[in-house]
């Protein structure tokens, strides 16, 4: 079956024009979730880390990727079912500023696309590696929507995005399957003095 006329008017195939809302339609008609309604808070001074370290490097400047979320799929069965395994993101501090960073078992994978602007790593670029405390998982918090992008006690694991720029879910580049929102770290939470180190 075509698409309605006013598809073309969308800007964004049919199949994703529900993003925004946090979920997608399949290309058989099915919704599929991209955030849970589960969200959990990420916070300092939790027994068991999930959050902090060192993996590999990164493919274009070189720099340390730092790994974000350490966790077992099985956390989100809203996202995963029961599907449990490891649930590993790293990134570059650097590059991921201006892209996308796509990682396999926390490691750069060769697919990730080069963004069209890439600052010269220097030597006080060191600085940008976090230096704060591990995070762990805290207690759930009072909405999906609760996390917070910009401010301090806002990294959530789960919940829906804190939108600072357009919604965007990026696809895997093997399957072409979406990606789900996993989480969600700040800046305030991931270093001591985040204003002179970003």
């Amino acid at each position: 079956m075509p698409p309605p006329p006013w598809a073309a008017e969308i800007g964004v195939p049919l199949t994703r024009a529900a993003h925004s809302g946090g979920w997608e339609l399949s290309p058989a008609g099915a919704a599929r979730r991209l955030t849970s309604s589960v969200a959990l808070s990420l916070t300092t001074g939790e027994p068991v880390p999930i959050s902090g370290g060192r993996l590999g490097e990164c493919g274009f400047c070189g720099f340390a990727m730092t790994r974000l979320l350490d966790v077992d799929r099985a956390i989100l069965p809203d996202l995963f079912g029961a599907e449990s395994g490891r649930l590993l993101v790293t990134t570059c501090t650097l590059c991921g500023s201006y892209g996308t960073i796509l990682t396999e078992d926390g490691r750069f994978a060769p697919e990730t696309e080069k963004p069209s602007y890439l600052p010269v790593p220097q030597a006080w670029d060191v600085d940008a590696l976090p230096d704060g405390p591990p995070l762990g998982i805290g207690a759930e918090r009072s909405s999906p929507f609760a996390g917070n992008a910009w401010e301090a006690d806002g990294s959530t694991l789960g919940g829906s995005p804190h939108w600072i720029q357009d919604p965007e879910f990026p696809a895997c580049p093997r399957c072409e399957q979406t990606m789900p929102f996993v989480g969600m770290l700040t800046g305030a939470d991931l270093w001591k003095d985040p204003i002179s180190n970003r």
